[in-house]
């Protein structure tokens, strides 16, 4: 995997663990984790339940540096595509939970994203235009677009649900 790309994580948990002061899969379930890794390097992940990490639950990933031809290629979903809005059906229910006007970013608490293959969760999205943030607050039922640019997930367009 490349720096700036997302990728995703798909963990089961076999055993019967299930801690509820800590991010986890449940006993017997499948659980997905996206990530998106802002910087080139080796990184060890590993089980965070007390002894896990002794009886071998852990594992390392490598990141290469990004290549600038792939941070300048428009991502797939948007080639071809006219500008404008995008359909009822190309639009996700979420709730705001934070807004970064500043740093072009909004945690949404989303359904299912079709488009990206995504499950209901809750992460930091980069937004295209900061504009885009200013009819949005904490807490606001909204109905977004958004896209894989370059391995970095951005909304692209947002509309409060009234």
């Amino acid at each position: 995997m490349r720096q700036g790309e997302a990728v995703k994580f798909v963990i089961k948990n076999t055993g019967k663990h299930g801690e509820p002061y800590m991010s986890h899969v449940r006993p017997g379930k499948t659980g997905t984790i996206v990530w998106t890794f802002n910087r080139a390097g080796e990184f060890d992940f590993a089980c965070l339940i007390a002894g896990h990490y002794q009886a071998g639950m852990v594992g390392k990933t490598d990141v290469a540096a990004a290549s600038r031809a792939a941070a300048a290629t428009p991502a797939a979903e948007d080639r071809g595509r006219s500008a404008g809005s995008a359909s009822a059906a190309d639009l996700t229910e979420g709730e705001v939970r934070k807004v970064d006007v500043d740093g072009a970013k909004v945690t949404l608490k989303h359904a299912d994203i079709k488009s990206l293959d995504m499950p209901p969760m809750t992460m930091v999205f980069n937004v295209k235009d900061k504009a885009l943030l200013d009819n949005v607050k904490v807490g606001d039922k909204v109905r977004f677009k958004a896209v894989n640019d370059a391995g970095k997930f951005t909304v692209t367009e947002i509309q409060v649900v009234r």
